[in-house]
């Protein structure tokens, strides 16, 4: 975060944080059951939250399909598997982690942060 000073007419001196859009990747793993439309909806409606709703940037998605897991995760041997990369200010990643979290289609997912020297 930056710290950006404003300097009033009075000589006030207002110290703001200011925060630059970050580059994120997000593994999701979705349920197994899913089919071609529902996967096709839920990264449509992933891309939405990043953009639309908290201010973000598509980089790309892909998506990997239908994969094996190397163990047993709740019951379920497989999942379909979807990298989504973004930009979007740091505050949100949080709401973005806490909204993939709740979502009944999302098996397990994991947002890390890319490009720290960049940023």
């Amino acid at each position: 975060m930056e710290l950006l000073r404003i300097y009033t007419d009075e000589g006030e001196v207002v110290v703001r944080k200011v925060s630059t859009p970050r580059s994120y990747e997000a593994m999701v793993i979705l349920k197994p059951h899913l089919s071609d439309e529902q996967v096709a909806e839920a990264i449509k409606s992933f891309e939405n939250m990043i953009v639309e709703t908290y201010g973000g940037e598509m980089i790309s998605v892909e998506n990997w399909g239908k994969r094996r897991f190397a163990y047993e995760m709740d019951k379920e041997r497989e999942g379909i598997y979807v990298i989504l990369s973004f930009k979007v200010l740091p505050q949100h990643a949080e709401k973005i982690n806490r909204a993939l979290r709740l979502d009944p289609r999302v098996h397990r997912h994991m947002i890390v942060r890319l490009n720290k020297k960049e940023d």
